[in-house]
């Protein structure tokens, strides 16, 4: 069982069998408690997802099992979602979810519209206004966070022109970026 602390930034909470209610009204099952850290509140985690409509058909994965679901862009297809913790990337109800989750854990989110995409649904219409959505959720990894990055200051920069001095002009991802940063300096 975690600690209340861990799992709401409040007081309140509702048990519902092995589920947890938060006084937002979220609902949080561990399935699985990983053994890894526990990410902080403003670091970069790796999440691979379900997203279920209360129907129990699935509206998005990390990981679909046709390949050609994966709506993703190229770079993203078949990896975890990364986002930061804190800074609103997500839907607030993941943001929830997430916290006090262990590197290996997972967890089953049962999200009010609320905390998701509230009483306008998604533009596409998949999914509609109002509507509750599940989501399983496994935490995969803690990918640092900006401190370090922020620490550096104008060495941040100097990496950066090194970077395109060095012809690499392709896109490449914020992890990408923290490991071709974290290699330079650490070697």
């Amino acid at each position: 069982s975690l600690p209340r602390s861990s799992i709401s930034r409040t007081h309140s909470m509702k048990r519902w069998g092995s589920a947890i209610t938060t006084d937002t009204g979220l609902q949080i099952e561990d399935v699985e408690v990983g053994k890894g850290s526990i990410p902080g509140p403003k670091d970069f985690v790796s999440v691979h997802y379900d997203g279920f409509l209360p129907n129990g058909k699935v509206f998005d994965s990390s990981q679909p099992k046709d390949p050609k679901d994966d709506k993703r862009s190229s770079m993203q297809q078949g990896k975890p979602l990364q986002f930061q913790m804190g800074r609103g990337s997500v839907i607030a109800g993941w943001e929830e979810g997430v916290v006090g989750m262990r590197v290996g854990g997972k967890r089953k989110l049962v999200i009010p519209a609320d905390l998701a995409y509230g009483q306008d649904g998604t533009p596409d219409g998949k999914i509609k206004p109002g509507q509750t959505l599940k989501f399983d959720v496994e935490l995969v990894s803690i990918d640092g966070n900006m401190s370090m990055t922020g620490a550096l200051g104008n060495s941040f920069l100097i990496a950066l022109g090194i970077i395109a001095t060095n012809g690499i002009f392709l896109a490449i991802t914020g992890h990408e970026l923290r490991e071709y940063l974290n290699a330079a300096i650490n070697g």
